[in-house]
């Protein structure tokens, strides 16, 4: 098949809170991780179309296929060939580690299924039990079941032909011979159709809960797209803890011959920030508030209130490992499970922690959230008050440390969010001065030649300078800003899209940035250039496929996304931009 970044436009993603799965419009599953979503991967036909196992539904003679959302994560495939036409619906059972495929079809199908066990596809020991076969583990890793509902026959090892008519396929994970022995009797067969009603009812929950329509507005034709980013970000919160993952998916790389190839299936403080803000914003602040608790839940008092990113149940990530099994999607290497960024100093995401605080805030009045976690708050800031001036990896999550102005700045937000939440429950905002302090630092050593640029002794303006006026600490109109814009504009912006910066020190930077453009339309809805700031989304857009995901970033001359897909935050940025275009005045 040959996989590349062009095949990313017609991937859907089904999500049940506890995990994922991307599915190509030729009903193959490319990536499952059971039973969570920091799992080991169970299926990873994405990183390797040989040995990355395989679950593909397809028919026997040639064939057009599409898909499309039949519902919020109810993913419908249909073939059609000369013989007739198959339909397949999928999802992910809410509450299970179970993905059903329901199938309705004129025509014969086979089923091909070969998972995966500790990144091997021959790691297990195999065994079958009249419409079950059983795939067990070598290595204690759990148990998963195919089960065909249906007429069948089986053609050759793991593969199975499906006769015309109605037939089911529902893979379950067990996590042990034990489990699946006391539960396997009773749970293995599930009522497809009711466990489907279940699932569309409940992501019809979320659509009666969002608050923001843009049908009938001068966004209209957005509405979609919007939409569908509101229910990304949803499909990536891990229910059983609130908490949110930065992507679904791991090792997808930037640039295949560049070795930007990261594991993004955690939750990374930042990133869960910004996409708990949209979700406050769109009237989901039940699931804002929920991601922000699992966060406080993560404060150390004994050091730095927060690490960069934990596990989706709040462990810590402890470096990465090389999977030398999997060939790597376009043969790029190494694949990474894990990040190692964890162990960087990142000083920018308190910041960003307690701003998603203030606009939970700022949305619902919930003075009793903010007295709950009064101590965390003040902690947070004191301890930021005490160490800003080091030096840190910053929002790039770079090598080398360096005193970057936006860490700086965040810090200045991390404070004056605090103040102003102090102050709204009868507090006192003791840290005013110290935010006076940090914003004349910025100002007279991280200004050159009339711009903001990235650290002191830097010539270089980046991307995330965007962010200074959307955080408050610069008016959109300031001289300052503006002249830092121009540069922005001038060496950034390239074929309608933004770039974070020019070079790094894996290299030079190939491909623009996804969420720097969502941050550059909102500047332009403040500035009240808001053709601009659609056009910048237009050109987003014009890059996704019908099932409206969006990826970390774009190769902005074969206009295809690459890295890790779909990216929360981006999501999130679009949700954000396109409030901004349609409030401010």
């Amino acid at each position: 098949m040959n996989l590349n970044f062009s095949d990313f436009k017609d991937i859907g993603l089904i999500s049940n809170q506890l995990t994922s799965s991307l599915i190509d419009k030729n009903g193959n599953i490319l990536w499952l991780c059971l039973p969570k979503f920091d799992s080991d991967p169970s299926i990873a036909y994405i990183l390797d179309e040989n040995k990355g196992g395989i679950f593909k539904v397809s028919p026997l003679e040639e064939f057009s296929s599409e898909h499309k959302y039949t519902a919020p994560n109810i993913l419908r495939t249909t073939f059609k060939t000369a013989s007739g036409v198959a339909n397949i619906t999928d999802f992910l059972v809410q509450g299970k580690a179970i993905l059903a495929r329901t199938i309705q079809s004129d025509i014969i199908l086979q089923v091909d299924f070969k998972p995966l066990f500790n990144f091997l596809n021959d790691n297990f020991n195999y065994s079958e039990s009249e419409n079950r076969f059983i795939f067990e583990s070598k290595t204690g890793k759990g148990i998963i079941v195919l089960e065909i509902n249906g007429n069948f026959k089986k053609t050759n090892d793991y593969k199975w032909e499906l006769s015309k008519g109605i037939n089911s396929l529902v893979l379950c994970y067990y996590p042990s011979r034990e489990v699946y022995n006391l539960e396997s009797p009773n749970n293995v067969s599930i009522n497809i159709s009711k466990a489907l009603e279940s699932t569309i009812d409940y992501w019809g929950s979320y659509a009666e809960k969002i608050k923001v329509d843009l049908q009938g507005t001068a966004l209209e034709s957005f509405n979609q797209f919007f939409k569908s980013s509101v229910f990304t970000i949803l499909g990536m919160v891990y229910t059983p803890t609130g908490s949110i993952i930065a992507a679904p998916t791991a090792s997808l790389p930037e640039d295949p011959r560049g070795g930007r190839n990261w594991d993004y299936r955690y939750v990374w403080v930042r990133d869960s920030s910004i996409m708990a803000s949209a979700l406050c914003e769109v009237g989901l602040e039940i699931d804002g508030r929920r991601a922000l608790e699992f966060l406080f839940s993560m404060i150390d008092y004994s050091g730095k209130p927060l690490y960069n990113l934990y596990k989706i149940d709040g462990t810590k990530i402890y470096g990465e490992k090389y999977i030398s099994s999997l060939d790597g999607f376009m043969n790029s290497k190494p694949v990474r499970i894990g990040n190692r960024a964890t162990n960087q100093i990142q000083l920018d995401i308190e910041g960003e922690f307690l701003y998603a605080v203030r606009r939970y805030f700022d949305i619902t009045n919930d003075k009793e959230f903010i007295r709950n976690h009064v101590k965390a708050i003040e902690y947070i800031a004191d301890w930021l008050v005490d160490n800003w001036q080091l030096a840190d990896s910053g929002i790039w999550e770079k090598p080398e440390d360096q005193e970057y102005s936006h860490s700086k700045m965040m810090i200045w937000v991390a404070l004056d969010s605090a103040g102003k939440l102090l102050s709204e429950i009868g507090g006192v905002d003791r840290w005013a001065d110290a935010k006076d302090e940090i914003k004349q630092w910025i100002l007279s050593r991280c200004v050159k030649d009339g711009c903001i640029v990235t650290y002191p002794g830097s010539n270089e303006v980046e991307a995330q300078v965007l962010t200074f006026p959307l955080y408050g600490f610069i008016s959109f109109n300031d001289s300052l800003f503006l002249n830092t814009l121009r540069q922005v504009e001038k060496n950034l912006l390239i074929k309608g899209f933004v770039y974070r910066y020019n070079f790094d020190p894996i290299g030079k930077a190939t491909h623009s940035f996804v969420l720097c453009s969502t941050w550059l339309a909102s500047v332009y809805a403040h500035l009240n250039r808001k053709n601009d700031a659609i056009k910048l989304l237009d050109n987003i857009k014009s890059v996704t496929g019908p099932n409206n995901l969006v990826g970390e970033d774009v190769d902005v001359h074969a206009k295809v996304f690459t890295g890790n897909f779909p990216q929360g935050f981006v999501h999130a940025g679009i949700i954000q931009s396109l409030l901004d275009i349609l409030n401010i005045k």
